[in-house]
C-alpha cells in the first residue's frame, strides 16, 4: 500500500473511530425514559428486556470494532501496518 492510500485508510479509519466513541459516549448515558414502569405490563416489560439485550449486542460488537480500528491506527503509526 503506497504512502497516499495508507494517509486516506488512515484518515477514514479515525473517523469511524469517532464515530464509535460518539456511538458509545451516547449509549453511556442512561435513559431515564427507558426505566421499567411499574405499570407496565408483561410485554412491555419483555420488550424493555429484549431491547437491553439487543443495545447491549450491538455495543459490545461496537467496542470491539474500536479496539481494531486503534490496533490498526497503532500500526499504521507505527509503520507495521500492511
Amino acid at each position: 500500500m503506497n504512502s497516499k492510500d495508507l494517509q486516506k485508510f488512515k484518515a477514514e479509519l479515525l473517523v469511524e473511530k469517532q464515530q464509535i466513541e460518539d456511538y458509545l459516549k451516547e449509549k453511556a448515558t442512561p435513559d431515564q425514559q427507558h426505566l421499567s414502569d411499574p405499570t407496565d405490563t408483561m410485554d412491555e416489560k419483555a420488550q424493555e428486556v429484549t431491547n437491553f439485550e439487543e443495545d447491549r449486542a450491538v455495543k459490545q460488537s461496537m467496542e470491539l470494532r474500536l479496539k481494531q480500528v486503534i490496533e490498526t491506527l497503532n500500526q499504521i503509526e507505527a509503520g507495521t501496518y500492511g
